[in-house]
């Protein structure tokens, strides 16, 4: 409502409640409001006979130019009943203030809020209408809960906080983050996991590639736009197919939904959709109004606290040397060293012996060759990547303390090949040279993308051996019964804060609780 009083419209209670478009409001009962934004459904001429019909393929969008008629003709407007008329009928209220900037440009200088619509409002949305449609009845959706609240043991701690149990706080705040999880990594996996019916998790699938789309920062071309535009119209009707099921559904077609469509005409504004997001804004007022001390004069001291803030920036810009640059770090690439015992050695289906067969035929070295006559390798638990992230070992954490996985990575080969896998150990010869660096792992097989929006395959008892100059990320992953799916970094995490990222600091050693994230473990655990 807050936007509604700043760029003058009549917002949703309007009968033209979409500020970028034209489309008439439908109502969901015979004296309803005209709320509701249904385009393709055949229940909306039953309670909206005089209701223009629409396509999603020729929405009225609003123009300049028609904008500034309507300004013309509510300045010389006669009375305030004449001027309630013209804003009836066209959804403008009054000339607001900000048309005094001179990067106004009407309909998109109001731009559509990414983050709250995408993941508070939509996302929300489709969960509460799986659960009204009985789609995730009360054991399927406990259960939802259950494995969201599990699946964390697997989610390395630089993505995001531990997600909580949608079942027991879905009525509570969930945050922000959560809802980007439960978005981009699980509940697709998590419904077909359920044996959901595969309509919904196939619309579903398509919300998380819009939300993938809108939120990446990507050059993007007008053919991706149409493109991206279709899978939008495809998402929508395949919406109102699914849950308008009757007339007193059209509720159900709400505003926020309809207003996907404007998406591909931001990013052909703005760029990324994820510039359009309030998150900075409400960050920034919430900064500012902890700041604020004066009882007297809390708007003037509030405008000092600015002032002063862009003065300082100003300063750094003109003036580098002002702020102190710490030294660099020495970066190390690998770290907490295991020692190969001779035990280890002597036992012939050790761990270490494991892993020795592994490099030598990745080495093409003759395996019954006498061990002497190749010096040991030095063993790691852990691995420093170029973006500073350190990727953990299964040694690593079965000897540590940690309550969330960091071992699960992709690689890239030479040959452009993604490789999944969850890492066992470091081995080099040479530990400052990083081409020298093997890792041993359990590799993910036949990785394939299900319904374009998550990827998913086996993963394998064999040990494996790749050079550890090539992995790229960490990555998460979520097994249940034969397949291992992979939880990558979605486009969303980066309007995050560093508190909202909830990122835990690692802690290794001997004492407190092991690490207990077996993956098989994990998912039998998630079958009961």
């Amino acid at each position: 409502m807050g936007s509604v009083k700043v760029n003058g419209t009549s917002g949703v209670n309007g009968v033209h409640g979409d500020r970028h478009s034209m489309v008439e409001g439908a109502r969901a009962t015979d004296k309803g409001k005209r709320q509701y934004y249904p385009i393709s459904s055949v229940y909306i001429v039953d309670l909206n006979p005089s209701r223009e019909q629409y396509s999603y393929e020729n929405i009225p969008f609003r123009r300049e130019e028609d904008y500034e008629k309507i300004l013309a003709r509510l300045a010389n407007a006669k009375d305030d009943n004449e001027r309630k008329r013209i804003g009836l009928e066209t959804g403008i209220l009054r000339l607001p203030l900000l048309v005094a900037s001179y990067a106004h440009i009407y309909p998109y200088f109001f731009s559509l809020d990414a983050v709250h619509q995408l993941y508070a409002n939509i996302a929300s949305h489709l969960h509460r209408l799986m659960i009204e449609d009985n789609y995730l009845p009360p054991h399927k959706l406990e259960k939802f809960g259950f494995w969201l609240e599990m699946a964390k043991a697997t989610l390395p701690s630089t993505f995001c906080g531990p997600v909580r149990n949608i079942y027991t706080k879905l009525n509570t705040s969930f945050k922000l983050y959560e809802w980007m999880a439960v978005v981009h990594w699980y509940t697709v996996p998590f419904l077909l996991s359920l044996g959901v019916r595969y309509e919904v998790v196939s619309n579903y699938a398509l919300f998380v590639r819009i939300a993938e789309f809108s939120m990446r920062m990507e050059e993007r071309t007008e053919e991706d736009l149409q493109k991206f535009e279709q899978l939008i119209i495809e998402f929508l009707t395949g919406f109102e197919k699914l849950y308008i099921t009757d007339p007193s559904k059209i509720s159900r077609a709400r505003l926020t939904l309809f207003q996907l469509i404007h998406i591909p005409n931001h990013i052909r504004w703005y760029g990324s959709f994820r510039l359009c997001s309030q998150a900075t804004c409400e960050r920034t007022i919430g900064y500012l109004g902890r700041k604020v001390r004066s009882d007297k004069s809390p708007f003037q001291h509030l405008a000092n606290i600015i002032m002063e803030q862009e003065v300082i920036k100003c300063l750094k810009l003109y003036y580098p040397d002002l702020v102190p640059q710490d030294p660099p770090k020495p970066t190390r690439l690998l770290h907490k060293e295991y020692q190969i015992t001779r035990a280890e050695r002597a036992a012939p289906f050790s761990t270490w012996n494991q892993h020795r067969n592994a490099i030598y035929q990745f080495k093409g070295w003759d395996i019954e060759a006498p061990g002497s006559d190749i010096p040991l390798p030095t063993r790691w638990g852990k691995f420093s990547l170029d973006s500073g992230v350190t990727l953990r070992s299964e040694m690593s954490e079965r000897n540590g303390k940690s309550s969330r996985s960091s071992r699960y990575f992709e690689a890239v080969t030479s040959a452009g090949i993604s490789i999944f896998g969850e890492a066992l150990a470091f081995y080099t010869w040479d530990k400052e040279d990083k081409d020298s660096i093997l890792v041993a792992f359990h590799r993910i097989n036949g990785v394939q993308n299900v319904l374009r929006c998550t990827h998913r395959g086996n993963l394998t008892s064999e040990v494996t051996v790749i050079e550890a100059k090539f992995i790229r990320s960490l990555v998460g992953v979520w097994a249940f019964q034969d397949y291992t799916y992979v939880l990558r970094k979605h486009a969303g995490l980066a309007v995050l804060s560093e508190t909202e990222l909830a990122a835990e600091a690692e802690r290794e050693g001997n004492a407190g609780i092991v690490f207990e994230t077996n993956i098989t473990q994990t998912s039998e655990a998630m079958q009961l």
